[in-house]
């Protein structure tokens, strides 16, 4: 049985960037990385839309897609508004963004930040660097409140931000820059370099999804821990009222429910809740499946509902269509990642088969319920 506990709130913080001057110009290549151009330092976090249409041209029915740059706003040394990548760690000042989950709710795109909390993005208020569709036009991009105008690359894709009056984005037509971020109230005190997990204090956003089926409709969020030495926690788990982030008035307390794990080993890479019962993906690494737990609560606690259901190698974040009735997820370990990829073969397969694959799956609710 899990037990109960307080999880931090977050805090909404209004400054967005570090100010002027406090950092260099971003996104900049060494002179070897400039030689190999798209090759430059990582583009940091992106997000894909799908666009289920039919072709006008051809009548053909199609699916297109475009990447989105997440673009970090800061003041730049000339105190004009810039942006940088969400890089995972190239940059101290932004601590370290990993990006484990994401959920869009109206306008808001809410984007786990492990350290931090959330950071906030607008769906309204995306950048069009190359809005004629002809990259090699370096559209006008219009002009500031001192006047000075403007211009997009979207040719460099050696660049991020503003350079010399010029808009770049590693090549990307699309930006949609942070608009606002919740950030835990308490101390961060995990362990750097560490799966460990202190028990008090701030968590880690590891993971989040959307839980509809209550009233009000909640943001979940949970860690990823592994218990070590003096640091037994499996993870916390809580999960935060969402009109209450999208107000962006006061601190937002979790509520409904804050708990602690209830799996022996943690290793918790995503949650989704349905109905009262809440999903756990636990990865087992490489080596074997990884487990889909089933959880109800009782008196304020988490407590185990059937037995583990295996699911995929590298199981990561659960995603919960209503709509179709399946639970998403989707699993992370590429083939030939590891040796131990052909560990532990299942003897309706040939042994030596890979099983570690990237690929989304989904199990059907109908099917989980009938489960033991």
């Amino acid at each position: 049985m899990g037990q109960r506990r307080e999880h931090p709130a977050v805090r909404l913080l209004r400054r967005l960037g570090p100010g002027p001057r406090e950092r260099p110009e971003p996104g900049d290549c060494t002179a070897a990385e400039l030689e190999a151009n798209d090759a430059c330092n990582q583009k940091g976090v992106r997000i894909t839309f799908l666009q289920n249409r039919v072709n006008p041209v051809t009548g053909v029915p199609e699916i297109k897609y475009r990447h989105v740059l997440l673009g970090w706003t800061y003041e730049n040394s000339a105190d004009h508004i810039s942006f940088d990548g969400l890089h995972a760690s190239e940059y101290p000042i932004q601590k370290g963004v990993h990006a484990g989950g994401i959920v869009w709710y109206g306008n808001y795109l809410y984007v786990a930040d492990t350290r931090n909390g959330l950071r906030v993005f607008d769906m309204r208020t995306i950048m069009d660097l190359d809005p004629d569709g002809d990259p090699g036009t370096h559209d006008a991009m219009g002009s500031d409140t001192d006047g000075v105008k403007t211009t997009a690359n979207v040719e460099d894709k050696t660049k991020v931000g503003r350079h010399n009056n010029v808009w770049y984005s590693f090549g990307y037509r699309y930006v949609m820059p942070q608009v606002a971020a919740w950030k835990f109230k308490s101390s961060q005190t995990n362990p750097s370099g560490s799966y460990a997990c202190v028990a008090t204090g701030a968590p880690k956003a590891s993971y989040v999804s959307l839980d509809r089926s209550t009233v009000p409709d909640r943001l979940l969020m949970g860690e990823y821990c592994r218990p070590a030495g003096d640091h037994p926690s499996t993870g916390r788990i809580a999960s935060y009222p969402i009109a209450d982030l999208e107000g962006r008035s006061a601190d937002v307390p979790a509520e409904g429910w804050a708990n602690y794990l209830p799996m022996t080993n943690g290793g918790g890479q995503g949650a989704a809740a349905y109905n009262g019962t809440l999903f756990v993906n636990e990865s087992k690494g490489t080596d074997e499946p990884g487990n889909l737990w089933r959880y109800r609560w009782n008196n304020g606690a988490l407590v185990q509902n059937g037995q583990a259901v295996k699911t995929a190698r590298g199981a990561e974040d659960l995603y919960l269509d209503r709509g179709m009735g399946r639970l998403w997820s989707i699993s992370e370990h590429r083939p030939g990642v590891a040796a131990d990829c052909t560990a532990n073969p299942d003897p309706l397969h040939p042994a030596g088969t890979d099983y570690c694959q990237r690929v989304p799956y989904a199990h059907k609710l109908s099917w989980l319920t009938t489960q033991p």
